[in-house]
């Protein structure tokens, strides 16, 4: 089933987190990449051979702030680093959307990359329509982090206060928080728990 139905009790199973034999399948439908794939076939081939001919350029990470590569052993930093100037490559309209690097770095954990490639792809077509998963731009990035600080003062004043007292933004702190929000500094199983809820029910879920 290419669109399966996301019901509240799939969602709470997520938040628990998926078991680790299931997470590849489910990753790979409820980001609509299975649906993609059928529709398209396999363009890992293509979009790499046509990235081969692209200037590597900073821009290839996307804006992130951290260099999750650093953190990352140095076989998996090449591989994700490569998988990111072959999906730059493709989506070079893209002027800044950190988090992208760390859902590519997720998703390559449990998949091949062709359905990896796929997958985020998939992520980044929906997410033009209605920032589902990702902001696209300088400016939609800073409007989340605003709509993040007015939501903090919504629902959680004490904790809007405390910043406050120390001299401290809560939006700014946002601004930070955003791109490194899975990896490199939450412990894995807790980063992998989140993205879980993160792929079935979009960027909502980081608020």
């Amino acid at each position: 089933q290419f669109d399966p139905n996301i019901s509240d009790s799939m969602k709470l199973q997520a938040r628990f987190g998926i078991p680790h034999k299931k997470r590849r399948q489910l990753w790979l439908i409820a980001s609509g990449g299975l649906k993609l794939l059928t529709q398209i076939g396999d363009v890992w081939p293509a979009s790499k051979k046509s990235a081969d001919t692209v200037m590597p350029s900073e821009n290839s990470k996307f804006g992130s702030a951290i260099d999750i590569l650093t953190f990352l052993p140095p076989a998996i930093s090449r591989k994700v680093n490569k998988f990111l100037h072959v999906l730059w490559s493709q989506n070079q309209e893209i002027d800044f959307s950190p988090l992208i690097p760390t859902v590519a770095a997720l998703l390559l954990l449990y998949m091949e990359v062709p359905l990896a490639y796929i997958s985020i792809q998939s992520m980044i077509n929906k997410s033009r329509q209605d920032s589902w998963y990702f902001t696209l731009t300088q400016d939609q990035f800073l409007a989340s982090v605003h709509a993040f600080g007015e939501l903090v003062e919504k629902k959680s004043q004490p904790v809007s206060h405390h910043a406050k007292s120390l001299n401290l933004n809560i939006a700014q702190i946002g601004l930070s928080l955003f791109p490194v929000f899975f990896l490199p500094f939450m412990p894995l199983p807790v980063a992998l728990t989140l993205f879980d809820s993160f792929v079935i029910e979009g960027r909502k879920v980081l608020y």
